[in-house]
């Protein structure tokens, strides 16, 4: 029998068109049951045998889902109520926006789709407003530009969407134009305002006389100064809520029209003072900048409408004034010629003899002064006069002429001489010798002759290194070396110098002739069909001739050369007779030589027999010469030097090899060497081979193996490889790769001119192991944990396996997977062996065998509440073994998370909070996670309890306030308000009381949290009033706004409903607060305002001085008292007082037009406050700011 059903829906919140299962649990059995569902909306009934049915709603509500269950002999069912979730989509915010500080901000929400939204606006400043309402009224405190986040929530889905909220102060931020502008000129002014400016009034003071005007929704006005000078613009601005002032002053001056200028002189003297005036229509006080087109650091420099300059280098120059004032300016120039006086004048020509001159040249002459414009006049002393800087002349007579020049300009004149002196000058000088051809040590006479010179000196140069010599025309020398000499006279006056030369021989007689040929052979002999040189040598002699005479037997004629060296080349052999003559001017000599020329050995041919031979055997040699003459023979077996002259020798070798036989022919003048290798064999014995990469006969496949063939005896031998591939090799190394695994065998022949021999041997092919891989299942294992190892290989024959395991077992495999189950905890190194006959391969794997980490607990854990600066000690708990890391965060939330590793942590909160305490333990096969959160709290070191007043009348409010150390520490706090009331439990620190009856009570509070506790208590005292409380008001209330620079008069009214039972008193405050306060305002009270001694602050009327109160927002508080009773009544208004602004003049205007190379000079002195008389002005400060604009 069926006794209940109960639904479970997966996922638990449904979504709107997204399936979810349902599912029905019957009790006590769910085996042969009918199940009808009905989903509430409007959907089919479903019924059939399957508990958990599917369904997707496709929209969003409230619905009733029922389930019946039947199993034919009971029945039951039961119904669920369910919301269908929409997601949230297509939030948009919309703001009130700009509004203006203190007025309300509305910010509207609405929703494409989504049901069940919770709302949240987050107003930028901190406050944060939840509901279900998309529309919340907010008003800003503190003006600025807010970003709005609004956010739609619901359990499925959430949106958020920002947008910009401005809330503004009503205030003019600034004027266009701000700078001067010009008279009888229309002029659109446009203020810059805070928030929406057309939704504000504006009214126009132009402080010319005009009258006001009053503009709605527009910040522009255009007016019309009809004359120049300055005035005081003012804007008065308003919205719903507030007025704001705005004060400046206008500059208005005229348009320049014309601008002349007139220089006292148009040409000046380098030195003296230039003056220049200029004139400027329409008559206005202009600046007027001076630029007298010099470059120096200055640049142009302002002055008046006159102007004193001196200049300091001449030159043209373009003196240029600009007249100028803040709209307008206009220049004017003017040229003048600046003249250096000519101070002194140089006279200069290109003559290089200094002032001596030749005649019938001519010659160009310069005038030079410190004057770059000055006018030249020459008389050159002959009758010729010109003009000119540089002129050219030539003197026709001879002798001494003095120059004069005069140099002028317009400002000066002066005259300088100069004299010359005019020569002939040298021509056709020539020299004559005595002797040409001169012996050594003889006397030579020279004589020098010349066609025209004045004042002729002479010097003579009588050989290459020889100084020169002062003479006259004639000359005597004796030359002391042999040589040629250059003799040299100079002719010179103090125009010209001219030379003449003559050479001279100087000889020695000849002496000691030799015939010289370092090529001869034992000084006698040379080859035929060569070159020898001969050479003539003398002991003394110079300028000599070499004359050769060469006579040979069997030639009927002679041979007769010249020269110091000759070249003889004869074809035939035999003696040869050389004559030898030398000649100079001085006499001759002769001498003589017997050569023998003889043929050098050519064409060998040496012939051996037999080849090749055995050892010991007889050999017959012979060597012939096709040239050669007187012939001698040297004959060497193997390096062994025989003894015999003779062309042919028989001899035996007594070993196996190759033997060099060499032969030498020669005679006096060549020899000649021939020789051939000879084969000595011995018979062939002890074949072999050896091989390399070989181990027992086994290689392994792709190798290289080398195969080299050795013999016991055996020479000359030639090798014949038979490969495995049936490739054949004829060096007696080879190699070869046995490419796949088996046996294969390698045979050698060797054989020589007089025996052979055969050997063969098997060889064992493996493939060599690669690609060896050992996987574990895994790396980190349990204990008792079954971990299985896989071994692969890639290639390789007959491989073994052998698998350690370091300090557990050792395993020789007969298949590639092996299981094994560590029993303790450590690291361990599994290592694997393959090997085979031919190579070995070794993988090592760590596995790490470690405890799961279990039943992770904090000992002795935890207080509801822990005090600040308590040091405390937390120790982890778990009975899982090393290897193991235990990991502490301590987070309160603000600044910076604590981390440590270890068992034990010590830790000491700085500061109250939510302490959240993170324990992992954790090692590489799992990790559990504890966390704990502990409230920290202050520890409450003392209380002390406020009344306010304390001294009262019945039926009053009376505050009470707790102030405890340390401050803003949460506590519950407990009142007794000492009148018989019941216990009062808040958990604020501030409370009010009213008391029905008169006395004296003592009020105590205990003040506690989780971790500590205090108690304080006041007295009170509360009297009952004899009449009706008076009453009290400020006629200018709630706000008053006054100018600094103005005194003021303030008024309060008073009833005391006929009250005479008190004395009473009166007393005006001006408090630093820029609004009133509230009774139960929190926070320090605001400092008071001194007002000078005279001011009277006990009267119903307050006069209050000019300047003697700051600008600022203030509260003004009139109170009255009674005398002897706790009674005192208050009226308040807001209070500003107003300042103009400080007026900042930049002298000359605020517009400037200014080279970028010269210095700006600015001066503000005139800037003022308009607070203070012209004669109570206070030192400014000043601040000079350069902004780049692009008027």
């Amino acid at each position: 029998i069926l006794t209940s059903v109960r639904i479970e829906i997966d996922p638990p919140l449904l979504h709107a068109e997204k399936p979810a299962d349902f599912e029905a649990h019957p009790l006590p059995s769910p085996y042969g049951i009918i199940y009808t569902w009905n989903f509430g909306d409007n959907s089919s009934i479903q019924q059939g045998r399957e508990r958990r049915v599917p369904h997707a709603y496709a929209h969003s509500g409230f619905y009733n889902i029922c389930v019946n269950v039947n199993n034919t002999i009971s029945s039951t069912d039961t119904c669920l109520d369910v919301i269908v979730y929409e997601d949230v989509k297509g939030l948009e915010v919309m703001s009130s926006a700009p509004t203006e500080r203190n007025t309300p901000t509305t910010v509207t929400a609405s929703l494409e789709a989504g049901n069940n939204v919770t709302w949240s606006f987050d107003m930028g400043d901190g406050t944060v407003q939840t509901g279900m309402e998309p529309k919340v009224e907010y008003t800003y405190r503190k003006d600025g530009n807010y970003t709005v986040n609004v956010t739609a929530t619901n359990a499925v889905s959430s949106h958020w969407v920002t947008i910009p909220v401005e809330v503004f102060v009503l205030q003019v931020l600034s004027l266009e134009p701000s700078g001067c502008i010009q008279e009888n000129r229309e002029v659109r002014f446009y203020a810059f305002v805070s928030g929406n400016a057309s939704g504000h009034q504006y009214v126009w003071s132009f402080g010319d006389g005009s009258p006001n005007e009053t503009q709605y929704g527009t910040p522009m006005i255009t007016h019309l100064y009809v004359k120049s000078g300055e005035y005081h613009l003012s804007l008065l601005m308003s919205s719903e809520a507030n007025k704001a002032n705005f004060y400046t002053r206008i500059c208005v001056q005229p348009e320049l029209t014309t601008v002349s200028l007139f220089p006292l002189r148009t040409h000046i003297k380098l030195g003296e003072e230039s003056r220049f005036t200029v004139a400027a229509f329409p008559e206005f006080n202009y600046t007027y900048v001076w630029d007298f087109g010099v470059l120096d650091s200055r640049g142009p420099v302002r002055g008046g409408k006159e102007m004193v300059f001196t200049f300091k280098s001449p030159g043209e120059y373009l003196v240029t004034v600009t007249a100028l004032n803040n709209i307008s300016r206009i220049n004017d120039s003017v040229v003048v010629v600046v003249q250096q006086s000519v101070g002194f004048l140089l006279i200069s020509h290109n003559g290089d003899k200094e002032n001596n001159l030749s005649l019938h040249q001519e010659y160009a002459f310069k005038a030079s002064s410190d004057s770059e414009n000055a006018v030249y006049i020459w008389d050159f002393g002959d009758g010729t006069r010109l003009n000119g800087t540089s002129v050219s002349h030539a003197y026709n007579s001879s002798g001494k002429f003095n120059i004069s020049v005069t140099g002028k300009n317009e400002v000066s004149e002066t005259k300088n001489e100069s004299s010359v002196v005019v020569l002939a000058p040298i021509k056709g000088l020539s020299v004559n010798a005595s002797l040409v051809n001169v012996p050594l040590n003889t006397s030579v006479h020279f004589e020098a002759h010349l066609d025209q010179g004045d004042g002729v000196r002479y010097s003579w140069i009588l050989c290459d290194r020889c100084t020169s010599i002062q003479g006259t025309h004639t000359m005597f020398y004796t030359f002391r070396s042999v040589g040629t000499f250059n003799v040299i006279v100079t002719a010179e006056n103090d125009i010209s110098t001219v030379q003449a030369s003559i050479s001279i021989f100087v000889q020695r007689e000849l002496e000691g002739l030799q015939i010289v040929a370092d090529e001869l052979i034992n000084g006698c002999c040379f080859a035929t069909n060569r070159v020898l040189h001969l050479q003539a040598s003398l002991k003394e002699g110079t300028n000599m001739t070499f004359s050769w005479n060469l006579l040979r037997e069997h030639e009927n004629h002679d041979s007769n050369l010249t020269g110091k060296t000759i070249d003889l080349n004869f074809s035939t052999p035999g003696p040869c007779d050389v004559l030898l003559k030398a000649t100079n001017l001085l006499g001759q000599l002769a001498v003589n030589k017997t050569i023998e020329f003889l043929d050098p050995v050519r064409e060998l041919v040496l012939g051996i027999s037999p080849i090749p031979a055995a050892v010991n055997s007889m050999i017959n040699m012979t060597v012939s010469a096709s040239f050669g003459t007187d012939l001698h023979y040297r004959w060497w077996a193997d390096g062994e030097l025989l003894t015999s002259d003779m062309s042919s020798i028989a001899h035996r070798f007594g070993s196996a090899s190759l033997k060099l036989v060499k032969v030498e022919v020669s005679n006096k003048v060549s020899s000649e060497t021939v020789s051939k290798l000879i084969s000595i064999q011995e018979p062939i014995t002890g074949l072999t081979f050896v091989a390399t990469n070989v181990t027992e006969y086994f290689v392994a496949s792709g190798d290289n193996v080398t195969l080299r063939g050795e013999t016991q005896m055996g020479s000359s031998i030639s090798w014949m490889w038979l490969l495995p591939d049936n490739t054949k090799s004829n060096q007696r190394t080879t190699s070869y790769i046995f490419p796949k695994p088996g046996m294969f065998t390698v045979a050698l022949n060797a054989t020589n001119d007089i025996s052979r021999d055969t050997y063969s041997r098997d060889f064992t092919v493996q493939d060599r192991i690669q690609g060896l891989e050992l996987k574990a299942s895994k790396q980190i294992a349990a204990v008792g944990e079954n971990v299985e190892f896989t071994i692969s290989v890639l290639s390789g024959t007959s491989v073994n396996f052998i698998l350690s395991i370091s300090g557990d077992a050792t395993v020789v495999l007969n298949n590639q997977t092996y299981i094994h189950q560590f029993t303790s905890v450590a690291k361990y190194y599994v290592n694997l062996t393959a090997h085979n006959q031919v190579s070995s391969e070794r993988r090592t794997l760590h596995i790490e065998v470690m405890e799961p980490v279990t039943k992770l607990t904090i000992q002795d854990c935890c207080d509801a509440a822990i005090p600040v600066g308590v040091l405390r000690t937390y120790v982890a708990s778990t009975p899982t073994r090393e290897p193991l890391t235990i990991l502490w965060t301590f987070d309160l939330h603000h600044g910076q998370k604590i981390s440590r590793v270890g068992k034990s942590m010590t830790y000491a909160p700085e500061q109250p909070g939510n302490l959240t305490i993170f324990l992992r333990a954790f090692n590489s096969l799992n990790g559990l996670n504890v966390t704990k959160v502990i409230r920290v709290q202050n520890s409450i070191r003392s209380a002390t309890l406020n009344a306010d007043p304390s001294y009262t009348f019945v039926n009053k409010t009376v505050s009470f306030h707790v102030v405890i150390t340390p401050v803003s520490t949460p506590a519950t706090y407990q009142w007794d308000f000492g009148d018989g009331t019941s216990a009062v439990v808040t958990t604020t620190p501030s409370l009010s009381h009213i008391y029905i009856l008169p006395g004296h009570y003592l009020v105590r509070v205990n003040v506690s949290n989780l971790v500590s506790w205090v108690t304080a208590q006041v007295d009170v005292n509360i009297l009952v009033l004899k009449c009706d409380e008076p009453e009290v008001q400020i006629i200018q209330a709630p706000r008053l706004a006054i100018w600094r620079y103005q005194p003021a008069l303030v008024e309060a009214n008073v009833n005391l409903k006929g009250c005479g039972h008190y004395g009473v008193g009166y007393l005006w405050e001006i408090l630093t607060s820029p609004r009133c306060q509230d009774d139960d305002k929190k926070g320090p009270p605001p400092s008071k305002v001194r007002l000078p001694p005279e001011v009277k602050v006990q009267r119903l009327q307050l006069s209050v001085p000019k300047m003697s109160i700051s600008a600022g927002n203030y509260t003004l508080v009139f109170s009255l008292s009674y005398e002897g009773v706790p009674l005192r009544k208050a009226a308040c208004i807001q209070l500003s007082v107003m300042s103009k602004k400080l007026v900042p003049i930049i002298e000359g205007g605020t517009y400037r037009v200014w080279s970028k190379t010269q210095d700006l000079h600015l001066n503000g002195e005139k800037s003022y406050d308009p607070n203070l008389g012209p004669e109570n002005q206070s030192l400014l400060s000043y601040h000079w700011e350069c902004v780049s604009t692009s008027k």
